[in-house]
C-alpha cells in the first residue's frame, strides 16, 4: 500500500491523459529487490547510488523498523540528490530515512 499509494496515482493520470506525463523508477539498496511486509517485490530498475540526471522528486517508502536503518551508502545518496535540488520525501516509515 505504501508503494501503491503515490505510484497508482501517477499511472492513471498517464492513462487518462493518453501520453506520459509522469515517469518513475525503482531503486534499492544493494540493487536488490526491494520485499514487501507481505512478500511481494518491487524490482529496481534505476542504478542505486546513481545521479539520474532527469530526477526531480525522491519519494523514499521505508517499512519495518526505519529508525534503526543505518545504511551509509543510501544516506549520502539521498545527501547528494538533495544538495543537487531534488526534492526529497518518505511515505510511511521513509520520513525518518530522509536527510
Amino acid at each position: 500500500m505504501t508503494y501503491a499509494s503515490p505510484v497508482e496515482p501517477l499511472r492513471a493520470a498517464n492513462q487518462l491523459a493518453g501520453k506520459t506525463l509522469y515517469r518513475w523508477w525503482n531503486a534499492a539498496p544493494g540493487d536488490k529487490p526491494a520485499v514487501a511486509s507481505n512478500g511481494a517485490a518491487v524490482l529496481p530498475d534505476l542504478e542505486f547510488g546513481s545521479d539520474a540526471e532527469s530526477l526531480d522528486l525522491m519519494i523514499v517508502c521505508a517499512g519495518g523498523n526505519p529508525a534503526k536503518f543505518d545504511d551509509r551508502r543510501t544516506l549520502a545518496w539521498l545527501r547528494r540528490l538533495a544538495a543537487r535540488g531534488v526534492i526529497i520525501g518518505g511515505i510511511s516509515g521513509g520520513l525518518l530515512v530522509t536527510p
